[in-house]
């Protein structure tokens, strides 16, 4: 159909739909209305996106200091020297080329007494976890020999000097009772002490507090991880690191 307008032709492409055809398509939609899903608007999907908490205690990167070659290779001794005559299990956290963490334990005096409980507690962690790519060291002088990896007392005697973690009570041959975990780039990613008697420790904070000629002593007892946290403690690092 066309239409003029004003001298103009006009093709009017688009022809209005008629009453009968209005009344048709209100007849089609009454017999069979769309279903009230087909009617939904369709939302995209969310990409949601998971971060792990990071420990209180982590050091960043950044941050982190990286271990020197000299004290790699004396830990690579001591995880050499002690694969002998061990259980696969300890084979798995003692000698992984792939490790992602390393627990290394340095024990005083007092802290050495404890290895045993410590290493129970760790492996106990590791069947919770399912996890064979972390490692633990235990560096203490005057050590028994035991199927873990340990320190001889020259190797325990040059990473206490290094780290300067001494125990000036322990007559230069001790360190005071640390914890470092170090990751696959073997950087330093925390440092924290272990507090073994937490009832004896804080007895001797009070008095630390009044005599500051101890040094480091007093700084060392004034934090730390307990004893019976230690399965936790390192379960949040096995799990950030995983």
């Amino acid at each position: 159909m066309k239409r003029g307008f004003d001298g103009l032709l006009v093709e009017n492409i688009s022809p209005t739909p008629s009453i009968v055809d209005f009344n048709q398509f209100i007849q089609d939609f009454s017999s069979s209305p769309p279903s009230p899903n087909s009617l939904r608007l369709k939302r995209k999907p969310i990409k949601r996106y998971t971060t792990k908490t990071p420990p209180s205690t982590l050091i960043l990167s950044h941050q982190s200091e990286a271990l020197s070659d000299p004290i790699k290779h004396i830990f690579h001794q001591i995880s050499s020297t002690h694969t002998r005559n061990l259980n696969q299990m300890d084979i798995d956290y003692s000698s992984n080329n792939n490790t992602n963490l390393r627990f290394v334990f340095f024990l005083g005096v007092q802290g050495k007494e404890y290895i045993d409980i410590i290493q129970h507690k760790f492996i106990s962690m590791i069947n919770t976890t399912s996890s064979t790519n972390s490692q633990i060291l235990f560096i203490s002088s005057n050590l028994p020999q035991l199927t873990f990896p340990i320190s001889t007392n020259n190797q325990c005697l040059q990473l206490v000097n290094s780290f300067k973690i001494k125990d000036p009570l322990g007559g230069g041959l001790y360190p005071l009772d640390y914890l470092y975990v170090i990751d696959q780039n073997d950087l330093i990613r925390c440092k924290i002490p272990i507090i073994i008697n937490s009832n004896s420790n804080r007895l001797m904070n009070k008095s630390s507090l009044r005599n500051r000629n101890l040094g480091g002593l007093s700084n060392h007892l004034n934090f730390g991880v307990e004893l019976e946290q230690l399965p936790g403690f390192i379960e949040e690092y096995m799990a950030y690191f995983h």
